[in-house]
């Protein structure tokens, strides 16, 4: 029994199921950091990039995941988490990132 990228089998759907709501809660989670996590678009599992994630800054439209020399998206589901939940920590810690001075950044502050 193989298992994909989410590290659950394709047999199991409840597994799916969960990796699913997990995929949606982190992304929930990177919209409240003001962050786009985007999964890669590719169909066939047989490149390395199937199934894995990148996050994005929405304010500056950059790449802030960590990627490779040929794939945006580098990250699975476990390291997902794991680098949001850092950047949690050091949001919370240093205090927001946002200056008085910027301009309006279309958000709800």
């Amino acid at each position: 029994m193989s298992t994909d990228q989410l590290g659950v089998s394709p047999e199991d759907p409840a597994a799916k199921a969960l990796a699913r709501r997990r995929e949606g809660s982190l992304r929930r989670l990177g919209k409240a950091l003001r962050l786009s996590v985007t999964k890669s678009g590719r169909r066939d599992s047989s490149f390395p990039d199937y199934g894995l994630f990148a996050v994005w800054d929405d304010k500056t439209d950059k790449l802030i995941s960590p990627a490779n020399d040929y794939f945006e998206h580098t990250l699975t589901l476990d390291q997902l988490e794991r680098f949001l939940s850092t950047l949690v920590r050091v949001r919370c810690t240093n205090g927001p990132t946002d200056n008085a001075d910027d301009e309006d950044d279309g958000y709800d502050d």
